[in-house]
């Protein structure tokens, strides 16, 4: 989540089987998505 927090975002609510709850509205644009879908990647490498 550090990484993340680097970069302005806050990051999820980590779940018991080691997955991550996300929340999106129509707030978010898809270019917010598309930048937090490749910083994540970023972390998983």
């Amino acid at each position: 989540m550090a990484h993340l927090e680097q970069h302005g975002i806050l990051g999820g609510l980590p779940l018991p089987d080691g997955g991550i709850l996300w929340c999106a509205t129509e707030m978010n644009s898809i270019e917010e998505m598309d930048k937090l879908a490749a910083l994540c990647k970023e972390v998983v490498k």
